[in-house]
């Protein structure tokens, strides 16, 4: 019975690290496009081109 409740308590463990490494992974993914997407604008500023 105790090893029929730590498979449980190890399968949802590994499910939810699972969905929690995705999203780190597409989090980390979208913050770099919108930094390069700041870089850009920031590179195209006519403030950039100044005196």
């Amino acid at each position: 019975a105790q090893g029929d409740a730590l498979n449980v308590l190890g399968c949802a463990a590994g499910y939810n690290l699972r969905w929690l490494m995705r999203w780190i992974a597409f989090l980390r993914a979208w913050l770099q496009a919108m930094a390069g997407a700041s870089l850009s604008l920031a590179h195209r500023s006519p403030l950039t081109f100044g005196a």
